[in-house]
């Protein structure tokens, strides 16, 4: 191989080249298709090698199945576990394509080679981000990944007996993927309590953080800000709870302590700098306790500083990690790590393989991290700006104008009125700075009348003050098996092309906010509807719409496979995630939500449909009938876009705001409409 792949950590055996062979001739395609673009590759380990490898220059990782079969492991758990080092790897590819991921990388690894307990950290709180891309990418084995943490991670629920530091660490890893309540000491259960609270925008920052989006840039600013701090905090309170039980066990002749400051990780600072320092303050005394395990130390071990015997023997400073280092034996045994990123050989190929980075080229090489850092390939990022730039062009038939220009009209003008400051004439005066009646003046003045009332003065206005402060638009788009074919394309283009004006919008008031005397928040979301598998959000409501959303959408908006109509599912999920918060805003006029759906036919359910509509009685889990509101009683505005004829349903279950459009090239343009009719509700009435 013209890369020599830089091998991790070996197993107990070396699998067998037959079984390796064996094991991707039965599953090769799946593993292509979960790898998706090509930059990326899972391929075999190499005869003679017998571990994990990497090869950062021809973007591939290497695998050894059998790794994972002293565990006694099934084909699911094996190949989830293959695939949850395979996006340790793109992490890593990732993080290294973006400006300044590789000094975030390298001080990183220091901060790991440093600190075994810090590694520890990194790994489960990293390890949830990995899982739930593995589930994201190939839902089949999200059973097998379930399995795995129930059975071989966490079997006890009790962790009351491990240093609470370790608990803290264990909980973030446990509670992202199974339901069972875990039994951890109070203070360490006070604490995730408290990091439950913490959210921006309706995402909680545990699970933002390890979001299969999330870049580990992010992921490591938010860990070191947010987590450290308490690990660290946890894991000072065990090393003086361990010293007291040594000084309870001494003989009274001057037991030792170890030194308070320890050995120490230095919080990250806010420009995202991952650095580390250790600082063995620990004084030359010894401790009574001893380690159980004297036969072997791990890798882990050997970086971690002298044993608490070795430095009974040698009088050196004791590192305070020793005394949990059973503690962390245990954890590297359930916690296979078949590549160690922090080992001397593969961080000094990856310090060269970033070394040649840099003679490439710049503007390839940043078109490539913005793609990577954006979750897409750049193939498929200039696909969709090949379509959208068809869509600009789209003219709306009755004034001959682009369909976009005209939105953005209307968005520039809402922004100019809520930037600039209001002037009314006011006519007519006997004084001002503008002559409106020249002729009453001539004759006023020849007549001996010496201040006509002939001029205009310009008054200046205060903004109104009751101006919707928040605006949302929730598409839905229908994908029945019915909208197969041009619907389903000019519904696509209709969603896009509303989409972009919405990106555009909020990217003009993002520059402008400093400037506006009455601020404005424009978000947007899509749904689909269809059977019970099409009805799902295809881009969550936020001010965003990245590059991976729009394409996102656009892939699925291309397909229409459901075999029912289940509009309704989509309009309840809308009403009950509509937050108390958003209901009194809406109530008060601060926020206005608008939602526009897409239909080809008869809802399965038209009934349901007006209930979610307009409110109606509906029996709750003790069968008594209740009253829920609806979404326009409440103040939510609900139009429905019957697509052609045989969308005419549309008129009566969504009476009186449903409408037809027979002509299926007019959709984007009706869509439109409708949008600049919303839009006025955010101008100021004159």
């Amino acid at each position: 191989m013209p890369n020599t792949p830089e091998a991790g950590q070996p197993g107990k055996f070396k699998g067998e080249l037959a079984e390796i062979k064996d094991f991707f001739g039965r599953h090769r395609q799946f593993l292509e298709k979960y790898a998706g673009d090509s930059s990326i590759r899972i391929e075999p380990s190499p005869e003679g090698l017998g571990t994990f490898a990497i090869d950062l220059e021809n973007g591939t990782i290497f695998v050894e199945p059998s790794r994972y079969k002293e565990k006694g492991w099934d084909k699911g758990k094996i190949m989830s576990s293959v695939c949850h080092e395979f996006e340790h790897f793109r992490e890593m590819k990732e993080l290294l394509a973006e400006d300044g991921g590789d000094g975030i990388w390298q001080r990183h690894i220091r901060k790991i080679k440093a600190n075994r307990r810090f590694g520890i950290l990194d790994n489960c709180y990293g390890d949830v981000k990995m899982d739930w891309r593995v589930a994201s990418r190939a839902p089949v084995l999200t059973d097998a990944i379930e399995r795995k943490y129930r059975e071989d991670l966490f079997p006890e629920n009790n962790l009351t007996d491990q240093p609470k530091h370790l608990q803290f660490a264990y909980a973030l890893k446990q509670r992202a993927m199974l339901t069972e309540e875990l039994v951890l000491d109070l203070e360490v259960q006070a604490e995730i309590d408290k990091l439950e609270t913490i959210e921006s925008n309706g995402v909680k920052l545990l699970e933002y953080a390890t979001r299969p989006d999330t870049p580990m840039s992010m992921r490591l600013r938010l860990q070191a800000r947010f987590l450290e701090p308490i690990y660290e905090r946890l894991f000072k309170e065990d090393v003086e709870e361990k010293r007291q039980e040594n000084k309870g066990k001494s003989s009274g002749d001057g037991n030792p302590e170890s030194g308070e400051g320890g050995d120490r990780t230095e919080g990250e600072p806010e420009d995202g700098d991952e650095g580390a320092e250790s600082n063995d303050g620990s004084e030359k005394k010894k401790p009574k306790g001893k380690s159980k395990k004297t036969d072997k130390k791990s890798e882990g071990n050997k970086r971690a500083g002298p044993s608490v015997e070795d430095a009974e023997e040698s009088g050196e400073p004791i590192n305070p990690e020793d005394y949990f280092r059973d503690e962390y034996d245990d954890f590297d045994v359930k916690n296979i790590e078949p590549i160690d990123y922090s080992s001397d050989k593969i961080e000094k190929k990856i310090k060269d393989y970033i070394e040649s980075q840099r003679g490439r080229d710049a503007e390839q090489a940043a078109r490539e991290a913005y793609a990577r850092a954006e979750g897409v390939s750049w193939q498929e990022i200039k696909d969709y700006q090949a379509y959208f730039s068809q869509l600009e062009n789209l003219e709306n038939p009755e004034t001959g104008e682009q369909v976009i220009e005209e939105l953005r009209k209307i968005f520039r003008r809402i922004i100019a009125e809520r930037r600039q400051e209001r002037y009314a004439p006011k006519h007519p005066l006997n004084e001002g700075e503008i002559l409106i009646r020249p002729a009453e003046a001539v004759a006023a003045v020849m007549s001996g009348e010496n201040e006509p009332e002939v001029w205009e003065s310009q008054e200046k206005k205060d903004l109104p003050q009751e101006l919707y402060g928040d605006f949302d638009v929730v598409l839905v788009g229908d994908r029945s098996g019915s909208m197969n074919g041009a619907k389903a394309r000019e519904q696509r283009q209709a969603i896009m092309l509303a989409l972009e004006a919405l990106k555009e919008f909020c990217d003009e008031l993002e520059e402008a906010r400093s400037d506006l005397k009455h601020d404005l928040n424009v978000r947007s979301e899509v749904w689909s509807f269809g059977g019970q598998a099409e009805v799902k959000i295809l881009k969550p409501l936020s001010e965003q719409l990245t590059e991976k959303q729009r394409v996102s959408v656009y892939k699925d908006l291309a397909t229409a496979p459901g075999s029912s109509t289940m509009d309704f599912l989509v309009l309840e999920k809308i009403r009950d995630e509509v937050t108390p918060e958003e209901w009194q805003k809406i109530k008060d006029k601060k926020l206005r939500k608008v939602v526009i759906v897409f239909t080809d036919g008869e809802s399965d359910d038209p009934a349901r449909v007006k209930s979610a509509l307009d409110g109606g009685r509906v029996k709750n889990n003790q069968g008594e009938e209740v009253y829920i509101s609806g979404l326009r009683d409440r103040g939510i505005a609900v139009v429905a876009i019957g697509v052609t004829a045989s969308g005419r349903a549309a008129e009566t279950t969504y009476s009186p705001d449903g409408q037809t459009c027979e002509s299926i090239d007019r959709l984007a343009v009706v869509l439109a409409d409708l949008l600049k009719e919303y839009l006025k509700d955010l101008l100021i009435k004159k």
